[in-house]
């Protein structure tokens, strides 16, 4: 089961994103506000979790750059479907798979939290292109 997961958590993680953002067939869509960085502080998980796929999908470099320490705060996000995504966004971002497992206790995952967080730390100081 465990291997189910990490083979196809992005398709799970946005059908799970999808099947609470779509409210019912009568309730409004979750949307997200032009400024991805604000809606990673939402306190919606709902909106914090779109937040974090679309900063991954962004074109724009600073964007993505700007929401890297606020993904890595996220891997310990109280939501699991936050931690999800946040993980998922910072693979995506910076091209480098962990061992981060966002469906286990974020306690039990300090060691993954802090080899991301010291990618991070290293991307924001190599030079910028």
């Amino acid at each position: 089961m465990v291997n189910f997961l990490s083979e196809h958590r992005t398709a799970l993680l946005l059908a799970a994103i999808i099947s609470l953002s779509a409210g019912g067939c009568s309730g409004p869509y979750l949307k997200l506000g032009d400024d991805l960085l604000i809606e990673l502080s939402s306190p919606d998980p709902n909106i914090v979790a779109l937040a974090a796929l679309a900063v991954s999908e962004s074109s724009d470099k600073r964007v993505k750059e700007a929401a890297l320490p606020l993904l890595c705060k996220l891997l310990d996000h109280r939501d699991p479907l936050v931690r999800a995504a946040a993980g998922e966004a910072l693979e995506r971002i910076t091209g480098v798979p962990s061992d981060y497992e966002p469906y286990r206790d974020p306690a039990a995952q300090e060691a993954s939290i802090e080899k991301l967080n010291a990618l991070v730390s290293r991307s924001l100081e190599a030079p910028h292109e």
